[in-house]
């Protein structure tokens, strides 16, 4: 700042962690809800990402499974 250091930096975000009692109908690994561009909307996506591209709509704070997958 001001072309000095900047000695308190903000602090990190904490990654999402993967649910334990939602999981992955192709590779088993746990889904993570993930919140969306719009402020309010959340989305669901395998922990196994890149290899697994598994993804739900959100629905009540759970994967929407009677929409499919995405």
């Amino acid at each position: 700042d001001n072309g000095k250091p900047n000695l308190n930096p903000k602090p990190k975000t904490p990654q999402p962690q993967a649910s334990d009692t939602e999981s992955c109908p192709e590779c088993n690994k746990g889904l993570i809800r993930r919140a969306g561009k719009r402020e309010g909307s959340f989305w669901w996506g395998c922990s196994g990402f890149p290899a697994c591209k598994v993804r739900f709509f959100d629905k009540d704070g759970k994967p929407d499974r009677d929409k499919g997958v995405l």
